[in-house]
């Protein structure tokens, strides 16, 4: 029986960024995020990643539902615009109490 290419894929794609750069192991990139992102940066990138437009076949099939392009250009960016309010709130608040 043939892997799962939703197995192989993730291997190659780690392989190959490991690769890209020798010596560099995943627990010094979380260690230089830390000391570079404060806790709201990271706070704001997690929530615009929640609210972030959709995958290119979401938008698709959106076109193909409505028959148009204007319920996708709306939803990308009505979502758009939400990632980065909520992004902006999120950081301000997280500031505000202290986790800039």
């Amino acid at each position: 029986m043939r892997p799962s290419t939703a197995c192989t894929v993730p291997r190659a794609a780690t392989s190959a960024s490991r690769a890209a750069m020798p010596g560099i192991k995943a627990t010094q990139i979380g260690q230089a995020l830390a000391n570079k992102w404060s806790l709201a940066t990271a706070l704001a990138l997690m929530v615009w990643y929640i609210f972030a437009p959709q995958c290119a076949a979401t938008l698709a099939v959106i076109k193909r539902e409505t028959g148009g392009w204007r319920w996708v250009a709306v939803t990308f960016a009505y979502m758009l615009a939400l990632a980065y309010s909520a992004a902006f709130i999120t950081y301000n608040i997280a500031v505000a109490l202290g986790a800039g």
